[in-house]
């Protein structure tokens, strides 16, 4: 009956207070470019600083939830990107796959995004393969494909 009551609560977490204003569960992106544009090149650090610590709080708050971790783990990854470390972001997106399969949003999206970072985006071939390997493997995901 626990687990039951956690999956309610899960289903029932419609919006977040994130980094002070709210936030669609459904699209838990964490603007942070916002942020970053408004900071001068010696804030910037201060900022992803400051959105990491918020998502860190959020995965805290929320463990009970994978749906909710598993979209913070991507937010992470794309905070090592804006921070230059592409390699460790590579790294971070392949650990949101493997240690959260079942979240088909954020799964894809990792697996998308890492496409990306890996730079074949500009092979149509190669892209429409790994577009293809995403849809075989969350076939529920169409929607985060066409974006």
């Amino acid at each position: 009956c626990e687990e039951a009551a956690d999956l309610s609560r899960e289903r029932d977490l419609v919006t977040w207070v994130v980094a002070g204003r709210l936030v669609d569960d459904a699209s838990l992106a964490i603007d942070h470019d916002r942020r970053l544009a408004a900071a001068s090149s010696d804030l910037r650090d201060a900022v992803l600083d400051a959105t990491q610590a918020d998502l860190e709080s959020i995965r805290s708050d929320y463990s009970w939830a994978d749906r909710v971790v598993a979209r913070v783990d991507l937010e992470l990854a794309e905070l090592l990107v804006d921070r230059g470390r592409r390699v460790l972001a590579i790294e971070a997106l392949d650990r949101v796959v493997a240690q959260h399969p079942t979240q088909t949003f954020s799964a894809a999206r990792a697996s998308l995004r890492r496409i990306e970072l890996l730079s074949i985006a500009h092979d149509p071939s190669a892209i429409g393969d790994a577009y293809g390997a995403v849809l075989k493997r969350w076939p529920d995901q169409r929607d985060v494909v066409r974006e």
